[in-house]
């Protein structure tokens, strides 16, 4: 087995994170130590829960962009895929709007990841991509985030690129026909 190591400069948290992926996933017979610092960044695991763990008010005082969420559960597939996918969450600095994916909290407790399918002077309804079911009633106060940008099949994401404007403008406006269609998706 081959020892290396890598020092790597860059300190934007999205390559740091896609180039560690990269290594770890063509690793063969080596073993490489990285080398690495982010800028103001926390990352988190797939089993932790920021808003239970950090003091998140505080890290968005002290600067920290983006929150990384490893995604759990299958509401969002096809645009998210279970334990495949990262999301990068911000707080919501403007008025939520059709097509938003929104990290949110049911009356419940239980903490939610889902997409804006209407804005309605009685809250926000939402539903997620693999679902048909609305849920209505979503008040702002209930919000904890935005998804600003997703980590999809080890390629960064953000608003812009196709699959992004796809699942944002045209996905929700298929809601009627869209388990036919993921039933030819999977």
């Amino acid at each position: 087995m081959q020892l290396q190591y890598m020092v790597w400069s860059g300190t934007d948290p999205y390559e740091n994170l896609a180039l560690e992926r990269y290594l770890l996933n063509n690793a063969n017979d080596s073993c490489t130590l990285l080398l690495w610092q982010n800028d103001n960044t926390v990352v988190i695991g797939c089993n932790q829960n920021p808003w239970k763990e950090c003091r998140t008010g505080l890290l968005q005082e002290e600067g920290v962009k983006d929150l990384p969420l490893t995604v759990t559960g299958g509401s969002m597939s096809p645009f998210l895929i279970h334990g495949r996918d990262t999301v990068y969450l911000s707080r919501l600095t403007r008025p939520a709007r059709r097509g938003d994916v929104l990290l949110y909290r049911r009356d419940n407790g239980a903490y939610v990841l889902h997409r804006v399918y209407a804005v309605k002077a009685e809250g926000y309804t939402m539903v997620g991509d693999a679902q048909t079911a609305l849920e209505p009633g979503i008040e702002a106060d209930q919000i904890i985030a935005v998804v600003t940008a997703v980590q999809r099949k080890g390629k960064h994401m953000a608003p812009g690129s196709f699959w992004w404007e796809f699942f944002e403008h045209v996905w929700p406006r298929v809601l009627p026909v869209r388990h036919r269609i993921l039933g030819l998706y999977s």
